[in-house]
């Protein structure tokens, strides 16, 4: 996990280490429900109903609280992220969006892009899910496009939508903090040694465009 300081000066965390995080949650969780299972054996012992009805209960909300951990860690850092990159990482993710929003993605994704460090390809990686967030949430996009392609030296990601947009220039003016998604995307695209440019215009749509040294 490391801090930075942002641009308008507050603290920036990024997580770097998801899968270290998720081990870390899931071996807590799994310690509290064999726990709770040596607890339940001893009020069976003791016959008392309450006492089993409630464990059984914390012991279903356990179970419960480890599978939706693991599904958010794995949309984190996909496994198919570390295995066969960054191409194949984006089409799972967005396989996932169109099946359960509202809008039309597109994925326009080179597949022989070269791969690029796990720090860099994590970070692009989020800059995608955040993009497509944004658009799904503020923006009120109905059209998603991801693009992906390697220019020289260079990774590019685009991310396109044809949502509300907004005026950058106005922004600035009005002296407007960046949006907290934002925020993190140049924060973490610093981290790898690469640029992000945000263009946007009301009633247009918004292009999150990112470059990242292969």
């Amino acid at each position: 996990m490391t801090a930075h300081s942002g641009a308008t000066g507050g603290l920036v965390i990024v997580v770097e280490d998801e899968p270290a995080i998720a081990d870390l949650l899931r071996l807590y969780l799994t310690r509290a429900g064999f726990t709770c299972h040596l607890v339940a054996d001893g009020a069976a012992a003791l016959a008392d109903v309450a006492a089993l009805c409630l464990l059984d209960e914390g012991s279903r909300l356990i179970q419960d609280t480890t599978s939706y951990t693991r599904d958010i860690m794995s949309e984190l850092r996909p496994p198919l992220l570390d295995e066969f990159g960054l191409p194949d990482a984006l089409e799972w993710y967005v396989g996932k969006v169109a099946e359960r929003a509202d809008l039309a993605i597109c994925l326009q994704a080179e597949q022989s892009l070269a791969r690029l460090c796990p720090e860099a390809e994590n970070a692009l990686f989020r800059i995608a899910q955040e993009a497509i967030n944004n658009a799904l949430k503020h923006a009120q996009a109905t059209t998603v496009t991801v693009s992906l392609w390697q220019q020289d030296r260079v990774a590019v990601l685009v991310v396109a939508d044809d949502g509300t947009g907004f005026d950058p220039v106005l922004e600035r003016t009005l002296g407007r903090a960046p949006h907290w998604g934002l925020l993190t995307m140049r924060e973490r695209v610093l981290g790898v040694g690469g640029f992000l440019r945000v263009e946007s215009q009301t009633g247009i749509g918004t292009r999150i465009v990112v470059e990242v040294p292969v």
